[in-house]
């Protein structure tokens, strides 16, 4: 494997790293770790946002999960995949009001 991190970019490297612990490993706090180092410096990453939201979530921190979901369609206003996560996490947490406004947001795209 360090063969491979050794010809690609940071970027890539983050991803892989942070997906191998996510999918592979399971250890979600050092894969959260990971993806808010890569947020940091490619807020645009939006597979590393949804990660990082599940991250949190299966961690039970879902207060950290929706701040991490919410940072993200700030970074991303067009992304149909984070806006969808949004609409659903608001219903959960029953913030119905703040929920409409982004599916709003979601059906003007």
């Amino acid at each position: 494997m360090q063969a491979l991190a050794d010809r690609v970019s940071k970027r890539e490297r983050l991803l892989v790293k942070a997906s191998y612990l996510f999918y592979v490993q399971e250890d979600y706090s050092e894969a959260a770790a990971l993806e808010e180092e890569l947020l940091q410096q490619y807020p645009h990453e939006t597979w590393a946002v949804q990660d990082l939201f599940w991250a949190y979530a299966f961690q039970g921190e879902i207060a950290k999960a929706q701040a991490a979901l919410s940072r993200g369609v700030e970074a991303n206003p067009y992304d149909r995949g984070l806006l969808n996560l949004e609409v659903y996490t608001l219903t959960g947490l029953n913030r119905k009001d703040e929920a409409l406004q982004m599916a709003d947001r979601y059906v003007q795209l």
